[in-house]
């Protein structure tokens, strides 16, 4: 097999057996390809199933890609999406609320589900992700005392979700580690990845213990309104429930966050989030068993590297990881999906992954049997890089938890125009979302730029519309009010003059530099305290 400088950097790393405190690498390690699934316990598979095919090359060069992200909306925690049986998109967000979201527009539309009673959002809590097949809506969220659930909602004749199914609830020893990424496979099979329930260096040593779904990725077949609310596929490696949970597909994960099969080749895409170090990216190709009984070490390992325990022949290497700290950087993996859209040639057939400290856009593509790491030089509006998605049309989106859902698009060089909902109501609810941002967040800091964009376009909007003021004061917080007031006063004025009959002559003007950021900043400082008039 051939390999390129950075696949033999990772064998010789694998080789010296390095171990958790191992100086940071100074770039991406990546294992060797293919991917092959290791046999599953005994009798659990018909056929042959360990084999060597190699993977495709991917039909574009994302080192070629010269892209975007173009903010299409701005809402409040965004975490998953799907798109639904009867062609809406939809939009889960942390705090529980599932809308339709019009990916074109970016406007906000019905309410599909609302399970906010039912769950309690903050650090890695919340409603974590939304799948949906041809029957059924599927959730996965922490409770109000911080356990997982995967509910089922069958969808009506019009294609929303009706009455609640519990499926799944598994009891969490922490806060953390709650994985929540779910995927309808190619099989249709719900797949659902649980953490291995949290704390440091996991230890309930889950990720090693078959008797428990946590540290694992598990495969059911939901039978929401049956006696049994699932059946287990007969190929799951512990189907018998002798030696591990039935429910197990795969095991030794540590924070499973998000994964996906790529619709074209099934082939499954893992992001782990690591420990200490190292973050890693799994491939399991549909062709070598898919990943059906394999397991990935951790807590033996993270990364490729020793953690608590060695490394052993029965561990599936990861195909990429990376070190916090070095190039490319980052403290936790945001997994991503396969690019099958038609906008970018140059990404198809690729993975576009992120990290969600760095919320830089990167791809791996495969050439010659060899994975070619690619950054897209692109740092996703607003930070906070917590999830990817993909809108009807096959493109890609970001999600970022400071609430921007952005689309990767070709790059035109020209600025785009963050989106403003068309109603008083929605408007106001998210100016009062940007002014609190723009007050906790320094001009110094990603997304910054974009929030004050965004809260200059809105009151843009409002002085469009004057007859909004009354509402939207009304529906502003006591300690903003007077701060808005003024701006929406002052937008109107500006409106006012703008639409007068112009003067038959004009005063000489002319175009100087700016004063450096700092300085700007140093003076509404200083005139706020002068003058009493906060400076933002």
């Amino acid at each position: 097999m051939k390999f390129t400088f950075i696949a033999v950097f990772a064998l010789l790393t694998l080789a010296i057996s390095g171990c958790a405190d191992d100086p940071p690498q100074s770039s991406p390690a990546v294992a060797t390809l293919p991917t092959t699934s290791n046999p599953p316990p005994a009798a659990s598979v018909d056929g042959p199933h360990a084999s060597t095919n190699l993977p495709p090359d991917t039909h574009g060069v994302p080192a070629d890609a010269s892209v975007e992200a173009q903010v299409i909306a701005v809402v409040s925690e965004p975490i998953s999406t799907a798109v639904a049986p009867n062609g809406e998109f939809w939009l889960a967000q942390r705090g529980g609320i599932v809308v339709v979201l019009d990916p074109g527009t970016g406007l906000i539309e019905d309410t599909v589900l609302d399970i906010s009673s039912l769950t309690s959002p903050g650090g890695e809590q919340g409603l974590l992700s939304i799948a949906v097949d041809h029957d059924n809506l599927y959730v996965d969220y922490t409770d109000t005392v911080g356990n997982s659930n995967v509910d089922a909602y069958p969808l009506d004749n019009e294609g929303r979700p009706g009455d609640r199914h519990p499926l799944l609830t598994q009891q969490q020893p922490f806060t953390n580690h709650n994985g929540g990424g779910m995927a309808i496979g190619p099989d249709g099979s719900l797949y659902v990845g649980f953490g291995d329930g949290g704390g440091e260096g996991d230890p309930a040593g889950s990720g090693q213990d078959s008797s428990t779904v946590l540290g694992s990725i598990v495969r059911i077949d939901p039978t929401p309104g049956a006696p049994e609310p699932y059946a287990i596929p007969a190929t799951n490696p512990f189907a018998n429930g002798v030696d591990g949970r039935p429910e197990i597909f795969l095991t030794g994960v540590r924070n499973p966050w998000r994964f996906t099969f790529d619709p074209v080749t099934d082939d499954l895409w893992i992001g782990d989030v690591g420990q200490d170090l190292y973050e890693e990216v799994d491939l399991f190709l549909a062709a070598n068993g898919g990943g059906v009984g394999a397991n990935l070490g951790w807590n033996h390992r993270e990364g490729l590297h020793e953690f608590k325990g060695g490394s052993s022949a029965d561990f599936t290497d990861p195909v990429f990881e990376y070190v916090h700290g070095a190039d490319p950087g980052g403290c936790s993996v945001t997994a991503g999906s396969v690019y099958r859209g038609s906008a970018i040639p140059e990404l198809q057939g690729a993975y576009i992954f992120g990290d969600f400290c760095t919320s830089r856009l990167w791809a791996l593509s495969i050439s010659n049997a060899d994975l070619v790491f690619t950054d897209l030089q692109v740092d996703i509006p607003g930070g906070q890089l917590a999830s990817f998605g993909i809108d009807p049309d096959g493109e890609i989106l970001t999600l970022s938890m400071s609430g921007h859902i952005s689309r990767i698009v070709q790059q035109s060089g020209s600025r785009n125009y963050p989106i403003v909902a068309d109603n008083p109501d929605a408007v106001a609810t998210r100016l009062i979302e940007v002014e609190r941002l723009l007050r906790s967040t320094e001009p110094s800091q990603i997304g910054f730029s974009d929030l004050a964009h965004e809260q200059q376009m809105i009151y843009r909007t409002i002085g469009r519309h004057p007859e909004w003021s009354e509402t939207i004061l009304d529906m502003v917080p006591a300690d903003l009010v007077d701060a808005v007031s003024m701006e929406i006063d002052a937008r109107i004025f500006i409106g006012d003059i703008s639409n007068a009959e112009p003067p038959d002559t004009m005063p000489a003007w002319e175009i100087i530099d700016p004063l450096p950021l700092s300085e700007l900043i140093d003076i509404y400082r200083r005139s706020s305290n002068e003058t009493g008039i906060p400076w933002t």
